[in-house]
């Protein structure tokens, strides 16, 4: 289980259930794929949270410049909410444990689709077909249901194409040779 980032080694201590949020770098070049405002998406998510008693677990994406800052930051706005829970832990196991990820256009749904999680998109991606979209930040509200849907054929086979006929390896120069005279 290899992530594209170096994650923390120790293992957090997890609500039993969760939907987890990573988040991205904000001035990553990709936010100008975002649907909805970053903050307003993850108070309605916390709010969501809070309604239906499931934790929303979010991780701050590892580059992020002063990291303790932005935890307080985060902290702040959602102390009084019992249900946000800010952790700096392994992605693969975040995705492991979690019922749902929420995703603007990361790469952890893209990790969160090939371990077979629901994944639901309030941005653009590549891998959009796979996902469950969100067209308005009402509709976060189905991340949080108990039950979650498992993954269609159709969403397991856009998975499929990307990972053996889409995407190449960078190195795989026999590959990017074909591609090349395709």
């Amino acid at each position: 289980q290899i992530s594209k980032y170096e994650q923390p080694a120790h293992q957090a201590e997890l609500p039993a259930r969760f939907v987890f949020f990573p988040l991205q770098l904000v001035d990553d070049s990709v936010t100008q794929f975002y649907r909805f405002d970053l903050l307003e998406s993850i108070k309605k998510a916390a709010f969501y949270a809070q309604k239906c008693k499931i934790h929303l677990v979010l991780k701050l994406h590892p580059r992020t410049k002063n990291l303790e800052t932005k935890i307080n930051q985060l902290q702040t706005i959602f102390f009084d909410n019992p249900y946000v829970k800010i952790i700096d832990a392994n992605v693969q196991h975040l995705i492991q444990k979690c019922q749902s990820v929420l995703v603007f256009n990361s790469g952890v749904g893209l990790e969160a689709l090939i371990a077979g999680k629901p994944v639901y998109a309030m941005g653009q991606n590549e891998w959009q077909q796979a996902c469950i979209q969100v067209n308005s930040l009402d509709e976060l509200e189905a991340a949080f249901a108990f039950d979650q849907p498992g993954q269609t054929l159709y969403q397991q086979q856009v998975i499929a194409y990307l990972l053996t006929r889409y995407w190449i390896r960078y190195d795989d120069i026999e590959a990017i040779s074909r591609k090349i005279e395709w």
